[in-house]
């Protein structure tokens, strides 16, 4: 029987989960750091107690069976106003009805232990990995340029008429060198990692796991670190090792082959990383959460120049580099690899539901695994990711006409593509600089700080704000679209949210770019500097194109599926775009313009930024390959005006069978969410539906603090009815939290969590 609101006891109720919560930190000493750094995230907009007017849809069972089953976080859109809150199931929303997944998992806005942990774990496992790789890259450039000028006049025996402390290494002869090194450097490294992205990660993520495999992903840049700080930049010693600098240029292509096989970042932890953040975040926020994790690498860049300008470095040579640095960015990267084997939690969180089948194994009699594949069947099977470069076959047409295809997602795999040939971009950009400036390495790092201080501030603080508010936008159009059947969904709309936040950024990259080029060819520090900026506040292009096709993949294909297949052109883009850029480079170093490279980068991202806002918001259906059922629910349903009910909103987003409840004010009550006002339910109705399947009843209208205590009223009237039963109820002054079990024989999901805030205590 259903306990009327009298009999609830709300401090035993807020007990059990202030004891629950005092339960998660206790499991593991890293969960209270997890807990702070997700507090301050919350600051940003996104970890925030559901605002009225949001809309509301399926949980997992019940509050217990949650907490021991989340597979990942999922957190609640709102606006940057809202209020932050703690992190426990009583101040869990839900997404939206066409928000909705096809998994129960990925509704839940909680976080039990072992998902703070996995999210606390990876996040400061990239910022520490970024950290060792940027403390060693300017000494790694140094040392190539060393080399080089080293290899220049031994070869062309002119080191007896000069002394070594007067070599010139700003010669055409050596900067062509050192850009052909490090390029090549870059494309052995990407061939051989884009190998691995296409078997070895695969095998790996199946064999042992997202926890071993992360922490072999960080292993083998830290070996890789100590590898460098081998290598001579000095050949005065007649016992050294190597004998010549030209011997150790070839050591140097040698080890990024050798590393390349797990160390490129965009293989296995990008992979591992991004499939978490995918799977974690409902589709509203994929972007944010997408940058944030690229901020790490930014906040990396900072840390390592504060962290190099504490150090006294040699730089009396030219041609002969300090390989502090190197050695410096192994011991961070060691420090990176015992958090990872220390903080990740044994049983990683995993989203199984959407995992493709053919990533499954089989089990022999016995129980042990089996991987006994044909050569062919392995091929095949490697090869899967890039199966998403085909167009997707719409079994939507009409009755006798052709099937269509769908190039939208293939044109959004592209554009990422595309993004990372900019990016290789600016590795020539350290060389530019490097010469064009006559930076040395603590120079190097200083800027390297600096664009990363910008891109930090503007991903982490800056971004989810002005993302919020465009998301808020499209959002409230959705919801506000009365008496349009052809009003997108709440899905569709955050895609064209995403679509708007990426053509902003490559336009502002095409104005940085635009700039470069023109302090270059001036000579202007400071200018350049400027455009180094907007290249920086253009940092979420790829997190947002990313979200844009996870929101309209096809629900057969899983989100680790679509990282794999951009880790492999990532990768391939790598392999072939560092070659390309070294040849144009060296081109207008010829001919007297060497910025001919920044000039295709912006032609680029012209390119990317008209195949984006080509793409329509709407989701994808259809099949890969092969048909499938399709899942698509149309729901009708009444919203209002003031004071009628006669407009309709038309979605046609794949949405869950259960029942949900939703949640609606009037125009003036929304303005005033906006405002952040206190007198949130006085200035307006508050109305409430039950939806079932396909079917809608009103349950409340009127003023918030009487609407939620008719809601609960109400709710024992619905006992009855044979789709549904009420478990539990709760009920505080400034909210309210109802878990309803769904007993329907034809509805997978089985609750559903509905709250409201009434902001007038």
């Amino acid at each position: 029987m259903l306990p009327k609101t009298s009999d609830i006891d709300t401090e035993s109720f807020a007990r059990s989960q202030r004891r629950q919560n005092r339960f998660c930190i206790l499991i593991h000493p890293c969960t209270s750091v997890s807990q702070h750094l997700l507090s301050f995230l919350s600051l940003t907009g996104e970890l925030r107690r559901p605002a009225p007017g949001s809309l509301f849809t399926i949980s997992n069972d019940s509050q217990a069976t949650a907490h021991e089953s989340t597979p990942l976080l999922s957190t609640v859109y709102q606006p940057d106003h809202a209020e932050p809150t703690s992190l426990d199931s009583s101040d869990a929303g839900a997404e939206s009805t066409s928000d909705a997944a096809p998994t129960t998992s990925a509704q839940q806005t909680w976080l039990d232990c072992s998902t703070r942990q996995a999210l606390v774990a990876v996040i400061v496992a990239n910022l520490l990995v970024a950290l060792g790789h940027y403390v060693a890259i300017s000494s790694i450039v140094d040392l190539i340029r060393g080399l080089s000028c080293q290899e220049y006049y031994l070869l062309h025996s002119v080191q007896s008429s000069r002394s070594s402390g007067q070599r010139d290494c700003s010669l055409v002869e050596v900067q062509d060198r050192t850009s052909t090194i490090f390029s090549y450097m870059l494309s052995i490294n990407s061939f051989i990692s884009c190998l691995s992205a296409l078997c070895l990660a695969p095998w790996l993520l199946r064999l042992l796991g997202r926890r071993l495999t992360m922490i072999i992903a960080v292993l083998a840049p830290t070996a890789e670190l100590f590898v460098l700080t081998s290598v001579p930049n000095s050949f005065a010693r007649a016992d050294a090792w190597i004998q010549s600098p030209t011997a150790s240029l070839r050591l140097l292509l040698l080890e990024s082959m050798l590393f390349g096989l797990v160390g490129c970042p965009d293989t296995l932890i990008g992979i591992v990383s991004q499939s978490i953040v995918l799977d974690a975040a409902p589709a509203t926020l994929r972007s944010t959460w997408l940058a944030r994790l690229s901020s790490c690498t930014f906040l990396g860049m900072l840390a390592s120049t504060l962290l190099l300008n504490t150090l006294s470095l040699d730089t009396s040579r030219d041609d002969v580099s300090d390989k502090l640095p190197i050695l410096l960015g192994a011991l961070v990267s060691t420090a990176a690899l015992l958090w990872t084997c220390m903080s990740l939690p044994s049983h990683m969180p995993d989203n199984t539901a959407r995992q493709d089948a053919s990533f499954e194994s089989t089990n022999t009699v016995d129980g042990t695994r089996s991987t006994v594949w044909s050569l062919k069947a392995h091929l095949l099977r490697a090869t899967q990711p890039l199966q998403l470069l085909q167009p997707i076959k719409n079994d939507n047409q009409t009755q006798g006409g052709p099937k269509r295809r769908d190039w939208r997602l293939t044109k959004l795999i592209l554009a990422a593509t595309l993004c990372d040939q900019i990016a290789l971009t600016t590795n020539l950009q350290v060389i530019y600089i490097q010469t064009r400036f006559s930076l040395h390495a603590q120079d190097l790092s200083r800027l390297l700080g600096l664009v990363g201080l910008i891109k930090w501030v503007y991903l982490v603080l800056i971004f989810p704000r002005i993302a919020n508010a465009i998301r808020l936008r499209y959002r409230t159009g959705a919801i506000m679209g009365i008496g349009n059947n052809n009003s997108p969904g709440l899905k569709s709309a955050a895609a064209a949210a995403d679509r708007l936040i990426a053509v902003i950024s490559m336009s502002i990259d095409v104005l940085a770019w635009a700039v470069i080029i023109v302090a270059g060819r001036a000579l202007n520090y400071p200018t350049y500097l400027l455009g180094l900026t907007l290249y920086a506040l253009a940092g979420a292009n790829v997190s947002s194109i990313t979200s844009l096709a996870s929101i309209l993949l096809p629900h057969q294909v899983s989100t680790e599926n679509l990282v794999a297949t951009l880790s492999s052109l990532a990768n391939i883009m790598s392999t072939i775009g560092p070659i390309l850029n070294a040849n144009l480079y060296r081109f207008g170093l010829k001919r007297g313009f060497p910025e001919i490279v920044f000039a295709m980068a912006a032609a680029i991202s012209v390119a990317v930024a008209g195949m984006v806002a080509a793409t329509s918001p709407s989701r994808i259906e259809g099949s890969i390959g092969v048909s499938f059922e399709k899942t698509t629910l149309s729901l009708d349903f009444l919203t209002f005006q003031p004071s009628t009910l006669t407009s309709r909103l038309h979605y046609n987003d794949c949405v869950d069978n259960g029942p949900s409840f939703l949640v609606f004010c009037n125009d003036e009550t929304r303005s005033a969410t906006m405002n952040q006002s206190n007198d949130l339910y006085d200035r307006g109705d508050v109305e409430i539906f039950y939806m079932g399947k396909g079917t809608y009843r009103q349950v409340v209208q009127g003023d918030g603090r009487k609407a939620m205590q008719q809601f609960l009223d109400v709710l024992q009237r619905f006992e009855k009815d044979p789709r549904f039963s009420v478990k539990s109820a709760h009920w505080e002054p400034a909210r309210a939290t109802i878990f309803v079990r769904d007993d329907a024989p034809e509805s997978d999901n089985v609750a559903c969590t509905f709250e409201v805030e009434d902001v007038k205590h």
